[in-house]
């Protein structure tokens, strides 16, 4: 079996045994774009209730205010609903390239993509369409949402649209590969199913009573994805319809009033199903299944411990592939029971819907290149996503952890296990956004790195800390931030500056992607190992 078919055959088994856990549903809300009413209601479902992904119309009349929400709601997955259908009467809109075989008289896209006899002679399928359309209009835009909403993660159809034939199925295939998204196909392909209600669901009631049956019917081990569009009953809804759906604003005010029903929240959570995007399947489908406890500790004097301490790109937000999770016997870390284990990305366990990839694994696997061979390095978690200095040097809790009483509970297991012998710092962005955080930044981290020098009681205790990235949508107060950074790794004899300039986001405009963490692993462990007191 050649290397590509491992590696795929890895990933499977790592997703079965994942899935055979834990019943995991996709909520998705439709339409974004299409109207005001929709905008406002996909939001509140996030923000409120318990919708995962967002699907995007972007040739739609108000894409330009639903990107400037979706920049506002950073956290929530979105995916592009390709689009080739304009079916309401009263208002209407135009693909974005010259698909002449896709649009009517006016220009504006068909109404119908199958055959409706409401739509005589209306419907792409009535027509020969020319499959090079299609692709030229798909690619449009695919490519206006990225460069709109980089964090794009998959792509879906509208009205069906993506398969409506073998051709335009393989097509949309084809693009999803090419731009590195997931479509429906790649998760139902994998065992995932759509679902709908177990019954009526025209009224707000029939639909909660009717979804809470579909609820009750989800088998444990399986993923499940259910759509719907929720939008407000207002006036602006009241004038969008077509032939066979007038009760466009009631129906939809129903979608909304489930997906924000709290009754229903506890119910998902009796059920012990968890609520995924698109993205969280990415970002988990190759998590590792199995934790293995270090049953013959190596000697404490051979292990040196390095602390991860931070906010949200040193607890790790990449995407984990299988080469992450394969162990080495002298790489160390612990589980969130405080056991010893192999480690294994993710390392970091604090934020479970959120954890990914962090450099951790990449630093320990560049050091015991360059490390005698009895030593073993041990890895110690500490970092909590959105954490700012003060927050640090506070002892608040933060997400349900009290940072630097856990930094000094963790640095004493390390010293257990073994020596500590550095501390790996990346934070900043929280404190990005306020004047006053910025000008007291510096200062702030000089009195932090004191603390961890005298939990440690270690004076000459080396601290590495990283850059924030280059990519950031405040460019201004990143670089202040890293000026910051770099003004105190300058003045203290034992620390080191690691440049992340060069490194990419991850489509966020905030997190490292994979490759940018790896990377940042192997710069920390030549910091580490180049580093002298200045």
């Amino acid at each position: 079996m050649n290397k590509i078919n491992c590696t795929l055959l890895l990933c499977l088994c790592f997703w079965v045994a994942q899935a055979q856990n834990k019943t995991r549903l996709i909520m998705r809300g439709d339409d974004m774009g299409f109207s005001h009413a929709a905008n406002e209601a996909l939001i509140k479902a996030y923000k409120e209730g318990i919708e995962t992904s967002i699907e995007i119309l972007v040739p739609s009349p108000w894409f330009p205010e639903a990107v400037k929400l979706l920049r506002q709601t950073p956290s929530v997955d979105v995916g592009v609903h390709l689009c080739l259908t304009s079916e309401w009467d009263n208002i209407k809109w135009r693909p974005l390239t010259d698909c002449a075989s896709l649009k009517d008289s006016n220009g504006y896209f068909l109404p119908k993509v199958y055959p409706d006899k409401s739509y005589a002679g209306q419907a792409i399928m009535d027509r020969r369409y020319n499959l090079s359309d299609i692709e030229k209009e798909f690619r449009a835009q695919i490519e206006t949402a990225k460069r709109h909403i980089p964090r794009i993660s998959h792509i879906s159809g509208h009205m069906a649209c993506t398969h409506f034939s073998d051709e335009v199925k393989a097509l949309t295939k084809r693009l999803a590969k090419e731009y590195h998204l997931l479509t429906d196909f790649t998760l139902t392909e994998g065992g995932a199913q759509f679902i709908s209600y177990e019954g009526e669901h025209r009224t707000a009631l029939e639909k909660y009573e009717s979804f809470k049956k579909t609820v009750q019917k989800l088998e444990t081990g399986k993923t499940y994805i259910f759509v719907e569009h929720p939008s407000f009953d207002n006036a602006e809804m009241r004038a969008i319809h077509h032939i066979g759906y007038k009760d466009v604003a009631e129906d939809r005010q129903g979608v909304t009033d489930l997906y924000t029903n709290e009754t229903l929240k506890y119910l998902l959570q009796e059920r012990n199903i968890e609520l995924i995007s698109y993205a969280d399947w990415l970002r988990t489908q190759n998590f590792p299944t199995t934790t293995d406890v270090v049953t013959q500790k190596p000697p404490r004097k051979n292990v040196w411990a390095f602390l991860l301490a931070g906010q949200s790109n040193m607890a790790g937000r990449g995407f984990v592939e299988p080469q992450d999770t394969l162990p080495n016997k002298r790489l160390l870390t612990i589980n969130k029971d405080l056991e010893l284990v192999y480690a294994k990305e993710p390392l970091h366990f604090y934020e479970p819907h959120l954890t990914g990839l962090d450099c951790g694994m990449s630093f320990g696997r560049t050091l015991l290149s360059s490390v005698p061979d009895s030593v073993s390095i041990l890895l110690i978690p500490t970092a909590i996503g959105g954490s700012s200095i003060q927050q640090w040097l506070g002892d608040s809790t933060f997400r349900g952890v009290k940072l630097m009483s856990n930094f000094k509970e963790k640095l004493k297991l390390a010293n257990m296990h073994g020596t500590v012998k550095g501390i790996l710092w990346h934070q900043g962005e929280a404190n990005s956004n306020d004047d006053e955080d910025i000008k007291s930044h510096s200062a702030r981290l000089e009195q932090l790195f004191r603390i961890f020098r005298n939990i440690a009681h270690d004076e000459s205790l080396p601290i590495l800390a990283a850059e924030l990235g280059s990519y950031s949508s405040n460019p201004k107060n990143w670089q202040a931030i890293n000026a910051a950074i770099k003004a105190t790794v300058a003045k203290d004899a034992y620390s080191s500056l690691i440049s992340t300039q060069d490194l990419r986001h991850k489509g966020d405009q905030v997190h490292f992607n994979s490759e940018g963490q790896r990377a940042m692993g192997e710069r920390f462990a030549r910091a580490y190992l180049n580093l002298k007191p200045k």
